[in-house]
């Protein structure tokens, strides 16, 4: 089934991603799967959720994966609540872990911490850009 039409580059555009990468970092994957990808998707989806608040209060970003960074572009006006200013954590693991190094892989603990925190900034996300805040 063909979603409704999304303009490209809107606010819905990058909460659809975001919903997309969250539902990929909760599921149940084949045993090859290592949780830092699950990880990855986690923090994707919060970069994009934040992204898709930049958008709506029409604030530009450049390419970046820093939450942190992007969360301090927001305007002054924007709430941002403990938990999703606590997200930034997940920056950790748009590149560091996505490659084979020295790393050990992250534990189970730290999955559900990354989907946690990655759900709350996608919810925050959709409630301000359907409600203006």
């Amino acid at each position: 089934m063909q979603p409704e039409h999304i303009e490209p580059g809107s606010p819905e555009a990058w909460l659809r991603f975001a919903r997309s990468d969250l539902a990929l970092a909760a599921t149940v994957p084949p045993k090859e799967v290592l949780p830092s990808t699950l990880c990855f998707h986690a923090q994707q989806a919060a970069e994009k959720a934040v992204k898709a608040v930049l958008i709506h209060a029409g604030v530009a970003f450049p390419r970046t994966h820093s939450i942190r960074y992007l969360l301090d572009r927001l305007p002054a006006d924007v709430d941002i609540p403990e938990e999703v200013a606590k997200s930034a954590i997940l920056t950790k693991y748009a590149v560091q872990m996505r490659y084979p190094d020295d790393t050990e892989d992250v534990t189970e603990n730290e999955l559900q911490e990354a989907l946690r925190y990655g759900g709350d900034v996608l919810e925050w996300a959709e409630r301000l850009t359907r409600h203006d805040g």
